[in-house]
């Protein structure tokens, strides 16, 4: 893993913790939480959602955060938008 994915680990796994294979669901579809943070660690170059999650003030705040932000991003996949198909659709697995 890369130094951001660590350092985003360090606050999401120990500060709060959050378990990294905890699945959020959105109708019939899910990501861990480590899925969304390895994407994350690859993509948010200026590393907003690190500063974001410093400023949380704890695990129920932090866990609401990360729930809405992959909710998000598997509607957007699911509808098609482009600006979110860095979030490949093999992660976002299907329940059957």
């Amino acid at each position: 893993m890369n130094d951001y994915y660590c350092q985003l680990a360090t606050v999401v796994y120990d500060q709060f913790g959050i378990d990294p294979f905890e699945k959020i669901m959105y109708k019939n579809y899910y990501l861990t939480v480590q899925d969304y943070l390895i994407t994350v660690s690859i993509d948010d170059e200026i590393k907003n959602i690190l500063a974001l999650l410093k400023m949380l003030p704890d695990k129920n705040e932090a866990q609401k955060f990360i729930n809405s932000a992959i909710t998000y991003n598997i509607q957007s996949v699911l509808l098609g938008e482009n600006g979110n198909s860095k979030y490949r659709l093999k992660e976002i697995n299907k329940i059957f």
